[in-house]
């Protein structure tokens, strides 16, 4: 919240608190305003990153609900075929959680059959 918006909603709500809350109205204000601003600060990769990862677990949640599961206990070896498979079919969201797959397990991408 930049000190433009700031003022114009300090003003706002000047117009319509009692005069009685005005000192709650702005520790109110200036707690939103260290909120935003803090959010303001995150770096547009973690952003992204926290935008991916609720992404995937949405994806993650689709699957389940198909009854689909047993990752934990999946080879590397499979899942790195089937994280193969789903980088052709397009959808980074799986790609992504089959490698959060393997990452997990603590195994490595295995590599593929020899063409």
């Amino acid at each position: 919240m930049n000190d433009r918006e700031f003022e114009e909603v300090r003003q706002l709500l000047f117009s319509v608190v009692p005069i009685g809350q005005y000192h709650d109205v702005l520790e109110a204000l200036s707690d939103i305003r260290e909120t935003s601003d803090k959010q303001e600060a995150i770096h547009p990769d973690a952003k992204a990153v926290d935008r991916f990862a609720q992404a995937m677990k949405e994806k993650m949640a689709a699957a389940r609900a198909k009854g689909r599961g047993g990752w934990e206990q999946c080879s590397p070896d499979d899942l790195s075929r089937m994280l193969r498979e789903h980088v052709d079919k397009g959808d980074p969201r799986d790609v992504a959680n089959f490698c959060m797959m393997l990452w997990n397990n603590g195994a490595a991408i295995a590599k593929g059959a020899s063409k």
